[in-house]
């Protein structure tokens, strides 16, 4: 029991860890790439961005913090979407992103227009290559700190909850739901601002779904084959920890020529290290072998990471 609560200790700081990390990383690519290039973010922050845009383009209107309040307001409806569709403790963390990205945003923004920027010193500027580069390294920047939340089993909030929704209860593609999204803003964006930005941010767009799909690989399905002499305690394992079905089947190993137990299951990719852990507590001379799994039709039980 103690060492179930200490997993589960250390879990729990695993997944504060990452979202904090991940919110601040995004954040940071926010204001000092993607604001210095005028660039839009994707979800409800680039909506944030758009309003913002619209009120100083139209209305002259612009103060230091305006862009956080939007994305706290747009934010907070989505609160009851991940609390009823995903699990409370996703809910809870990543309205603790939201909050926090306010606060980070409107000091990143302080910074900015006090004339601090890092990426100034490198002389980026609005010529062709270096808006390219602010591009390139938005997306990726961007996309890592959304990444790293996600993974951990938060989110930065926004339309990544409405993606991370889909992606459980309709199996849709965490990546395309995204880049949907996204696209409609930059839509947007090209009708408010230039057609210029709209492709960079095309660019920064597709950057960070590449990187956002290279990280996060929580919620893919993975086959794991187990072959044991440990049939029943390895079912009865299985069946209580892992809250999946399996099928066993008997073989004949090629090489020992006795007889043996085939176990085959499909977990989501987080559980992976759990299972392989709990196997080899099990059968410590079990063969395991993990193969990725594209789509699952018919019953599976749906186990969120946080």
């Amino acid at each position: 029991m103690s060492k179930l609560k200490g997993f589960i200790k250390s879990k729990d700081c695993y997944l504060w860890m990452m979202m904090i990390v991940g919110t601040i990383i995004y954040c940071f690519g926010i204001v000092f790439l993607l604001d210095l290039g005028e660039f839009y973010a994707g979800g409800i922050t680039g909506i944030a961005q758009l309003i913002t845009a619209i009120m100083k383009k139209f209305f002259d209107v612009e103060f230091a913090g305006f862009k956080s309040i939007f994305v706290g307001l747009l934010n907070f409806p989505l609160f009851v979407i991940a609390w009823r569709g995903v699990s409370k403790r996703f809910a809870v963390t990543s309205l603790s992103s939201v909050l926090l990205q306010m606060l980070f945003i409107y000091l990143f923004e302080l910074l900015f227009k006090a004339g601090f920027n890092p990426f100034q010193a490198f002389g980026l500027s609005k010529d062709p290559g270096s808006m390219l580069c602010l591009s390139i390294l938005g997306g990726m920047i961007t996309g890592a700190g959304c990444a790293i939340a996600l993974k951990g089993g938060s989110s930065t909030g926004g339309m990544d909850v409405v993606s991370q929704y889909l992606s459980l209860t309709k199996q849709m593609s965490f990546a395309k739901v995204t880049f949907s999204i996204d696209f409609c803003i930059i839509l947007t964006a090209a009708l408010v601002g230039s057609v210029d930005i709209a492709v960079y941010t095309i660019i920064r767009m597709i950057i960070s779904i590449l990187t956002l799909d290279k990280i996060y690989t929580a919620y893919k399905y993975t086959k794991i084959v187990i072959i044991t002499e440990e049939k029943q305690r390895m079912r009865d394992a299985i069946v209580s920890h892992m809250n999946h079905g399996l099928t066993i089947y008997q073989a004949t190993g090629g090489f020992s020529n006795k007889p043996k137990y085939v176990i085959e299951m499909i977990v989501w990719s987080f559980e992976t290290a759990d299972c392989l852990r709990l196997v080899k507590e099990i059968d410590p001379n079990s063969f395991v072998s993990t193969l990725g799994v594209k789509r699952v039709d018919g019953p599976f039980n749906v186990n969120v990471i946080a």
